[in-house]
């Protein structure tokens, strides 16, 4: 048979079916071995390609294990799922152990974007699924863990933990809203937010009480409370140079970043306590929780 150049042979009917053979030497003896056995068994590494064509140019499978990427013309590539089944990516075996890293480009990210919904699956119950290093950020305001996986009591209404927060505030006293001539020996203010729950400690020394008169209230709290009906948020008070009747005590009040201060003056009878019930020297310690 006479020599033919590559370029003159008739081209092969594509895609390839695996069967046909291509020439090589293996062991100082040229063979023959199917284009299916090329790579088997081998690693296949790559710097760069091309998987696929343009968006739409590959059909969706219908094998809920089946897993199609394209290049995308705009950037980077799209993995696509089923029609009606989820996508999944498996890597490895069940019995064995297998990781999957996905590099961003030298100092930037890796960017994964879903139209839909993606669920993390672990082998088995007895299986977690961790991440190490970073952090897990919240991309959107609002959005978070979502539990209803559990169930919830009858008066539930919401399961979406979507908000954590810890800090510090200026703590101070006001007198029916005042604070003309206050001035303070300390004033600290910490505080924690799991969700809409506010969890605040803090510490006032007054060096003068000022010339205001009126209702007393701590000043600063981190946020406003809930303006809702029945919304209350008591808390734990250790005063010093206060003078009171009976016990007192404290709570912040619906749609209110203050704390009103109380005295029992007798069973069942409830005041407010004034600007009559500091000295210069006055000093309160308090712990409150409420609702935002």
């Amino acid at each position: 048979m006479a020599d033919t150049k590559i370029s003159a042979l008739t081209a092969a009917t594509t895609p390839l079916a695996g069967t046909e053979v291509l020439p090589i030497v293996q062991s100082g003896v040229t063979k023959q071995v199917s284009v299916a056995n090329l790579t088997a068994g081998r690693a296949v590494s790559m710097l760069s390609g091309t998987v696929g064509t343009s968006p739409g140019a590959v059909t969706a499978p219908t094998n809920a294990d089946d897993l199609v990427v394209q290049n995308n013309a705009a950037a980077g590539i799209t993995i696509l799922s089923p029609d009606a089944n989820a996508g999944r990516i498996h890597f490895g075996t069940v019995s064995n152990n297998s990781n999957v890293t996905l590099y961003g480009q030298y100092n930037y990210g890796f960017d994964l974007y879903l139209s839909g919904s993606m669920v993390l699956h672990a082998d088995t119950s007895t299986k977690d699924i961790t991440w190490s290093l970073g952090n897990l950020v919240q991309g959107t305001a609002a959005k978070g863990i979502n539990f209803t996986a559990n169930t919830g009591a009858a008066g539930k209404t919401s399961q979406l933990l979507n908000w954590y927060e810890e800090g510090t505030f200026t703590a101070g006293i006001a007198f029916g809203g005042g604070t003309t001539g206050i001035t303070y020996g300390a004033q600290y203010g910490f505080y924690t937010r799991i969700g809409r729950q506010v969890f605040v400690n803090g510490y006032v020394a007054l060096t003068n009480k000022g010339s205001s008169t009126g209702n007393a209230t701590i000043t600063g709290l981190p946020y406003t409370s809930k303006n809702a009906s029945g919304n209350y948020g008591p808390g734990s008070l250790l005063p010093y140079s206060i003078t009171f009747s009976g016990q007192m005590f404290a709570a912040v009040t619906t749609n209110a970043a203050t704390a009103t201060l109380y005295q029992e003056t007798t069973a069942g009878v409830r005041s407010n306590l004034d600007n009559t019930n500091f000295v210069n020297t006055s000093e309160i310690i308090f712990s409150f929780t409420y609702i935002v």
